[in-house]
């Protein structure tokens, strides 16, 4: 990325988070009301089920898990953007983690929250446009596919009424610039794959079966 699209990127962002905390403008409360509104008359029960399942399936047990083929059997590339997209993930994390802790802001739906699990921003959201960001790098081929599906996993959590419009958005800003800030400043720090696949203590075989492919976890004593 060039300094100059870095420099208004960064500053462009940090407007975002500026103007995202709660109660700092009517305009942007205004627009998360009209925002859930819509998104009221537009829900329909058939996209209930997809769009819970699409939410809870990005968790951390899912990531750990759809890492671990690529950490085995991923070549040189897969396994560099598998290291950039959890790099993005620590900075983007702790972001999400401090900003929620300094602005507590009330979830959509009312229910009781603690601090540290607030509304503002949507870590969800950060998250998934953190490996976004890391798959672009690594494979422009699938930005489209990858910013779409970030995307699509930030607007389940305004549809299941989990966060504000505001939440997703900056959320999705901390996720790219926490993508930027691995890549520009992380990149020559590495893991040594080898000797973490000897730390997992799961073994991992895929075999064909009749008609389908079987992935065998069997654990290493």
């Amino acid at each position: 990325m060039k300094p100059a699209r870095s420099r208004a990127l960064i500053a462009f962002l940090a407007a975002a988070v500026t103007a995202g905390a709660p109660g700092v403008s009517r305009g942007l409360n205004s627009f998360d009301q009209c925002v859930l509104e819509w998104n009221e008359d537009c829900a329909y029960r058939s996209m209930d089920c997809f769009m819970r399942d699409v939410s809870e399936a990005w968790d951390s047990e899912n990531l750990v898990l759809a890492s671990l083929p690529v950490m085995v059997y991923g070549d040189e590339r897969a396994w560099l953007c598998l290291e950039l997209a959890w790099k993005s993930l620590m900075i983007s994390e702790a972001a999400t983690a401090a900003l929620k802790w300094a602005t507590n802001r009330q979830r959509p739906h009312g229910e009781p929250h603690s601090r540290a699990n607030s509304s503002f921003p949507s870590s969800h959201a950060s998250s998934s446009f953190a490996v976004a960001f890391s798959i672009s790098t690594c494979y422009p081929r699938f930005s489209v596919a990858a910013y779409g599906g970030a995307a699509l996993i930030a607007y389940s959590r305004v549809y299941l009424d989990a966060h504000y419009a505001t939440d997703v958005l900056v959320g999705a800003g901390v996720g790219i610039l926490g993508g930027y800030l691995a890549d520009r400043y992380l990149k020559k720090w590495h893991v040594d794959r080898g000797a973490l696949i000897e730390k997992i203590p799961i073994r991992i075989r895929i075999g064909e079966g009749t008609g389908s492919v079987r992935v065998y976890f069997s654990r290493r004593m």
